[in-house]
């Protein structure tokens, strides 16, 4: 449905002549606002929370039946590679380099309305890679391993040592080692 707006000026002691617009159509020619975006790194990924543009006089749902996705930019600071894909609200973008900064810029899309602003670039550093829990389990139970052999040779070493120095036993040696042949 078209429309045509009629607007005059005024103050206390002067008043302008009415001016009428063109004709347009609030829903198709309404510039839409960015989305609100949020960013955070979490392992090689990063986590995005997208929110459609607000609108006073528009509830929540009525909003979300308007947008059938986003457009997201994804760009890495370092040499500026950069790809780009649709969403349809807080997704996951995984497969990212480690402890990398990559900034997202995110454009509404609407089933009825081509014209939106994109949103500010958004930036966040990917984590630092994670521990590979499985590599560190054998290696503690390699360390384990090597404690427990080590322990056990000390006690057999210390007790050979405690009964070579009984006197049972030097008795014994000494009756076979100087006993006439």
């Amino acid at each position: 449905m078209h429309h045509r707006a009629r607007v005059q000026a005024f103050t206390q002691n002067q008043r302008s002549n009415w001016t009428l617009s063109m004709f347009f159509n609030p829903l198709t020619d309404t510039m839409l606002g960015p989305p609100l975006v949020s960013v955070s790194g979490c392992g090689n990924c990063l986590r995005l929370n997208i929110t459609p543009p607000t609108s006073r006089g528009m509830k929540d749902s009525q909003i979300l039946l308007l947008y059938r996705g986003f457009t997201c930019l994804v760009r890495r600071t370092r040499d500026g590679s950069q790809f780009s894909f649709t969403a349809t609200g807080d997704t996951v973008i995984g497969y990212l380099e480690p402890r990398v900064e990559y900034c997202v810029t995110v454009t509404a899309s609407s089933v009825v309305n081509t014209h939106s602003i994109q949103s500010q670039p958004h930036c966040a550093f990917t984590s630092p890679a994670g521990v590979n829990t499985m590599t560190v389990l054998l290696s503690g139970l390699c360390v384990l391993s090597l404690l427990v052999a080590l322990s056990c040779g000390v006690v057999v070493y210390v007790g050979r040592l405690l009964y070579l120095q009984s006197p049972v036993v030097k008795t014994v040696l000494w009756s076979l080692y100087s006993a006439p042949r």
